[in-house]
């Protein structure tokens, strides 16, 4: 079965993907009030971190495959971060510097306003 996205262009694409981010992030954080209000604040950062330790490096390779850039090193890597669903650039402002292909750091600015 061919994706439905297969027939838009690049530039359709590129202003669709941040829309499907954002959703993704919603859906996916949706149940984190749910676990805070029965475990606390503490427990449900626990749950959001494990969440994600433990499913990123699933979808960031799922994503490199689907879109033809496979590797392990640092651009590869910083490139499928563009794409997680836990980081929208609507609320999420990363920044990247490379030093080597397998050194360098990324950080966050202030939120996205």
């Amino acid at each position: 079965m061919t994706s439905r996205y297969a027939q838009l262009s690049q530039v359709e694409l590129a202003s669709l993907l941040p829309e499907l981010l954002l959703v993704g992030f919603m859906v996916d954080r949706a149940g984190l009030p749910w676990c805070m209000k029965d475990f606390g604040r503490e427990e449900m950062e626990q749950i959001a971190i494990d969440e994600w330790v433990a499913a990123s490096p699933i979808y960031a390779k799922r994503i490199q495959k689907a879109l033809n850039f496979e590797g392990d090193d640092v651009v590869t890597i910083f490139k499928a971060m563009q794409f997680d669903v836990g980081a929208p650039p609507q609320f999420m402002d990363f920044r990247y510097v490379i030093h080597d292909p397998y050194h360098g750091e990324f950080y966050l600015t202030t939120a996205v306003r």
